[in-house]
């Protein structure tokens, strides 16, 4: 009995063993032989040296361009340069500028014999250049027209790449597709197109972006950016120089978050310049510097959703609702949306329908006809505890204030408040700030009562009187020494 019991963990032993080795790709290994444990035996195709690798496997792949090999998705019609269904890690050993892989555009650029870059349901994808992969016009949506650079689901990473140049038809995601769950993380998103949603990125269900830079991609529709549909979230990203009709940078909705970012320089042929949020949630983000040829040339809110904790500043453009525009339904909290300009309406603030407005300040913002800072459409909006001018004529106006909010220099956009400030302690407490920050890491509330906008102001350590006492006795012991 002793003897079986040995046997078996012999067994197993050596099981797991061969299961924890490497596989090797390397374009100038003298003798590629499966399954690729070493350089001189290494694959000279990614796609080769994957198919043997099995679960918790490194596949470990040198410098070089890679745009040959491939597989067909599983069920579906479109062809990858590189597949992975299992649970292994791909990583380049070199910088990941060195290291590329490459699809290519069909006969007729969308066409069945496109093929995408990487397509992943397990698995980490590290430090690659991933670029040229399209997708065709033929077969499904999602399986196939969808992620021209990479397409992943379940949980799949990708981390440490350049994303670049990639197309989808039809379906969504130019650059990265992301369904039912998956991480991108320090990547570079530049350049990617889509016929339909998402430019750069596209996330569907459920999915986060981290700490990316997402810049000159383009979308025929919505989300030049990034397309978040039904949940998802972009966390401390840098999205700018962005194009769509609807969301030139950041198009969401039905749940979806965007935290800790900076959205500037997008453009919308249409509404949301910066964001079209319908349903979702932006929060401590800092948007500047976006236009939009119709409305909301900052944020664009539809039927819901919530910007909290947010500075819409810098010549943000619009026809009306430069900063903010809110259709049927929407709440700011704590925001300040100062210095954009609208060529119709509403330099900061239009609120059509439903609108609510707490803790924020409007103020020194500009239109072309009239209404500087604020054009209420409807009767249907409340602002409350806010700083704006004027007051007057404002629907629901209550504990609102016409004052000078004292930026500290809004010539050289630092909203802060000075000392002094009317809008200091002069907000109304909500449940959400207990323990939460302001937009520059400060507690939310500072002295009781929360201040408007989002800022709080925070005033300089005072010396002690100690200190002060020490400090005034070693001066007149100096001078007495003269």
């Amino acid at each position: 009995m002793k003897k079986l019991f040995f046997f078996i963990v012999i067994l197993i032993l050596s099981f797991n063993k061969s299961f924890a080795y490497t596989n090797y790709v390397w374009q100038g290994s003298s003798s590629p032989t499966p399954p690729y444990t070493n350089w001189t035996t290494a694959a000279h195709k990614i796609q080769g040296a994957v198919n043997y690798a099995v679960d918790g496997n490194l596949v470990l792949v040198r410098k070089g361009v890679y745009d040959e090999g491939g597989r067909i998705t599983p069920g579906f019609a479109t062809s990858n340069r590189v597949l992975i269904t299992k649970n292994i890690t791909l990583s380049s050993v070199n910088h990941p500028e060195s290291t590329i892989i490459v699809g290519a555009p069909g006969t007729d650029k969308f066409d069945y014999d496109s093929i995408r870059c990487v397509f992943m349901t397990a698995g980490v994808l590290k430090g690659f250049v991933i670029s040229n992969g399209y997708t065709g016009l033929n077969g499904n949506m999602v399986y196939d027209a969808s992620g021209g650079g990479v397409w992943l689901t379940n949980g799949c990473v990708v981390t440490n790449c350049t994303i670049v140049c990639n197309a989808a038809s039809w379906g969504s995601g130019g650059g990265v597709y992301c369904l039912n769950g998956g991480t991108v993380a320090s990547c570079v998103i530049i350049s990617n197109q889509s016929s339909s949603h998402g430019g750069g990125v596209a996330i569907e269900n459920s999915g986060n972006v981290i700490e990316c830079e997402i810049s000159k991609n383009i979308a025929s529709i919505y989300g030049g950016g990034a397309r978040c549909i039904n949940g998802g979230s972009i966390f401390n990203c840098d999205i700018n120089n962005n194009t769509a009709k609807s969301g030139g940078g950041i198009h969401c909705n039905d749940n979806s978050s965007i935290l800790n970012c900076q959205i500037s320089k997008n453009t919308a042929t249409d509404d949301g310049g910066g964001v079209y949020c319908s349903d979702g949630s932006i929060a401590f983000s800092k948007i500047f510097a976006n236009s939009a040829v119709e409305n909301g040339g900052g944020v664009f809110f539809s039927y819901g959703g919530a910007l909290t904790n947010c500075l819409i500043y810098g010549i943000n453009s619009a026809d009306y609702g430069a900063g903010v525009y809110v259709n049927n339904g929407g709440y700011l909290y704590n925001c300040t949306i100062a210095g954009n300009n609208a060529n119709v309406r509403g330099g900061g603030l239009v609120c059509h329908n439903q609108a609510t407005i707490i803790n924020s300040i409007i103020y020194e913002n500009h239109a072309l006809i009239g209404d500087n800072n604020c054009f209420v459409i409807s009767n249907i909006a409340t602002i409350s505890y806010c700083c704006t001018a004027p007051t007057n004529g404002l629907p629901i106006c209550i504990n609102c204030i016409s004052s000078n909010p004292l930026f500290l220099n809004s010539v050289a956009e630092d909203y802060e408040l000075q000392g002094g400030s009317p809008c200091i302690d002069a907000g109304f407490n909500m449940l959400w700030m207990t323990s939460a920050e302001d937009l520059a890491g400060n507690p939310r509330i500072n002295d009781g009562t929360v201040d408007m906008g989002c800022y709080e102001y925070v005033p300089e350590p005072a010396l002690s009187l100690f200190i002060i006492f020490i400090i005034m006795n070693l001066h007149k012991s100096r001078c007495d020494d003269r």
